[in-house]
């Protein structure tokens, strides 16, 4: 580095540091894969490449009469323009019918012109650059919520506009009504932690909408679980057809227990339940593992398996499914094993990793000893993660150790969202629906 001190240097270098971490850290605190050190990594390369385009090639650059190199210093800044869209690809995810990182690879990309304008001396454009994304990104989060809970644009499968919008229209005093659509089903998920729903379009399990979630009431007993579920339909304004998730197991419609939720759901039967309180038709209420599992089997990871697969579902507590030759097994609870004597749930579950703060090697570890145990049991050719845990497949997926193949669900946490819907018209049969 002929033109810059040591000290100029690493003031550059510093400052891309510090600029990526504050973009990273927002990114970090959205649940975003590409964080806090991704966004710094990618501005201290930019900056270094910056510092070599101005200072790396002094020994090259001459008058034409005294050398034959000449050198392109502009040519190391556009190689980095370039690259830098293969870290932004990587951020981005298509689940389902949704995709995920767009706004995050949009950051990196930016984050990489800071990093190189410090590199290059320029302060004021990349402080003025930093200010504005993070406006973006913070200042507008509560704007756009609010955009999208007025308007809420729904797409049918040949992408025309579906006739409804979601509560209320801007500059309109009319609340739209879905209609009777046989297409679209309400889907809504019940969870230990979390109850989330959304509207899903059957023909290919998409979400039309952002899911609106609301945290399980405690105590969570029938009346209280009814009101959430209630809360879901009315925030979608929904008077047709809903499709529910139990986290147990049901059997001709009655709850075998209510591990999860309160021992009141005991005997019950929750689509009478929900039924009274939301005023519209509940179509069937299914174990949640089963909704995740017979959404991957119309639209997902089972799709075209011919032998038989494993759905667990790591949350709340763990919850399993089975189906042969794309044949759904209902009620399949495997999760009730011990390891060392301790329900696997107080190991494996997504929700123990978060209170034991275990590191993702640690929570493989006692996952792989779950996983292990469930094999010795029914040995499943394919088994898919599914549940909170699968939105940071990445993190884990390799640590496991099986003989059976191991994949997310493709549907991700959303699975039980479109298997709720499914599971309305799986009697029926979904080919029908498809026609």
């Amino acid at each position: 580095m002929h033109a810059l001190s040591i000290p100029a240097v690493l003031l550059r270098l510093c400052a891309s540091m510090a600029l990526g971490a504050a973009i990273g850290l927002e990114r970090e605190s959205s649940g975003q894969a590409a964080g806090l050190r991704t966004h710094i990594s990618v501005a201290l390369g930019a900056a270094l490449f910056g510092l070599i385009s101005i200072g790396g090639f002094d020994h090259f650059v001459g008058p034409r009469e005294r050398t034959t190199y000449q050198v392109d210093v502009t040519r190391v800044a556009s190689q980095v323009v370039v690259g830098i869209g293969f870290i932004g690809g990587g951020a981005i995810v298509k689940t389902g019918g949704i995709v995920r990182g767009l706004t995050t690879a949009g950051s990196l990309w930016v984050t990489a012109a800071v990093g190189l304008a410090l590199g290059l001396g320029m302060y004021a454009a990349a402080g003025i650059a930093t200010s504005g994304l993070l406006l973006g990104l913070v200042g507008l989060r509560q704007p756009r919520r609010w955009l999208r809970r007025r308007t809420r644009p729904m797409l049918s499968a040949d992408g025309a506009h579906w006739a409804y919008s979601g509560p209320g229209r801007i500059g309109s005093r009319r609340r739209p009504r879905p209609g009777n659509d046989p297409r679209y089903v309400l889907g809504i998920d019940i969870g230990g932690s979390g109850i989330k729903g959304a509207p899903v379009e059957l023909h290919q399990g998409r979400l039309l909408t952002r899911r609106h979630r609301v945290h399980t009431p405690h105590p969570a007993d029938p009346d209280a679980i009814a009101g959430a579920v209630a809360e879901i339909v009315h925030h979608f304004a929904w008077d047709q057809t809903v499709g529910c998730t139990f986290p147990g197991p049901v059997v001709d419609g009655v709850a075998l227990s209510g591990v999860h939720l309160h021992h009141d759901w005991v005997n019950t039967n929750p689509r009478q339940v929900f039924q009274a309180a939301i005023g519209c038709p509940v179509g069937t209420v299914l174990n949640d593992a089963d909704a995740a599992l017979l959404a991957e089997l119309h639209h997902g990871a089972a799709r075209t398996h011919p032998g038989l697969v494993a759905m667990v579902t790591f949350g709340t507590g763990i919850g399993t499914s089975l189906s042969s030759r794309g044949v759904l097994v209902p009620n399949t609870e495997l999760a009730n094993i011990d390891i060392d004597g301790v329900p696997a749930a107080e190991r494996a579950s997504n929700r123990a990793r978060k209170q034991r703060r275990l590191t993702w090697q640690q929570w493989a570890d006692a996952a792989n000893a779950y996983l292990q145990r469930l094999e010795a049991l029914v040995h499943p050719e394919l088994i898919i993660i599914g549940g909170g845990v699968s939105q940071h497949h990445q993190e884990f997926t390799h640590l496991l150790q099986t003989t059976a193949v191991v994949v997310p669900a493709s549907l991700g946490n959303n699975a039980g969202i479109a298997g709720a819907a499914l599971g309305v018209v799986a009697n029926d049969g979904v080919d029908r629906v498809h026609q």
